[in-house]
């Protein structure tokens, strides 16, 4: 019954956990940062750079 208490109140504070970080590091992270934050990859990286490549004679 321990082992089941245990995992019963893991499942219920890990959510917790993991929304009060999450606020925490976006927060903290710069806006040009993608990785592991959602809605944004690698694909936002790369349209980036495309986007710089395509520019870089104006700079």
């Amino acid at each position: 019954t321990f082992c089941k208490l245990g995992i019963t109140v893991s499942k219920i504070l890990a959510p917790i956990i993991i929304r009060r970080l999450t606020k925490t590091r976006e927060l903290q992270t710069r806006e040009n940062q993608a990785g592991f934050r959602p809605g944004r990859g690698c694909i936002d990286h790369i349209f980036t750079i495309r986007q710089i490549l395509e520019h870089r004679h104006t700079y």
